[in-house]
């Protein structure tokens, strides 16, 4: 979508072709929406099938969107503006694993999680009560 911005400075800038306010958002967004794509193809991969097995990846996915428009109050001022943006993000969490008529959802777990969460909570549960006795400590010496 191109819309055109009045960049003259004159008293009497020249007229520019420009879309109904209105429809803008509409059109930025219908135009973000079908970049996006529907349905649940960013959710579900396709399904890779080898000898008896048929796998088919799984996704979480996301995505936003915004935009904004402007124009000027200011008396003598002409011109308008417009911005907006999306992002979005598809990350791996498993896939699902077909075979002998049935199914079965294996979910793919980050290995620094498994490593790093029970270091972490050891950690803690050390700490913890060395921590705790220096804030008793310093809660009796306060006046």
């Amino acid at each position: 979508m191109n819309v055109p911005v009045n960049r003259t400075t004159d008293a009497s800038p020249a007229p520019v072709d420009r879309p109904a306010a209105a429809d803008v958002p509409g059109e930025f967004i219908g135009a973000l929406a079908e970049a996006a794509g529907t349905g649940t193809g960013g959710v579900f991969g396709e399904p890779i099938v080898r000898g008896d097995v048929t796998i088919v990846p799984v996704a979480r996915v996301a995505y936003g969107f915004g935009g904004g428009l402007g124009r000027s109050r200011k008396a003598g001022e002409h011109g308008t503006g417009g911005g907006g943006g999306g992002g979005g993000a598809a990350v791996p969490i498993g896939y699902i694993e077909i075979r002998d008529g049935g199914s079965e959802f294996k979910p793919i777990r980050p290995p620094l999680r498994d490593a790093l969460l029970p270091i972490a909570l050891t950690l803690v549960a050390a700490l913890a009560p060395a921590a705790g006795r220096r804030v008793a400590g310093r809660l009796r010496r306060s006046p």
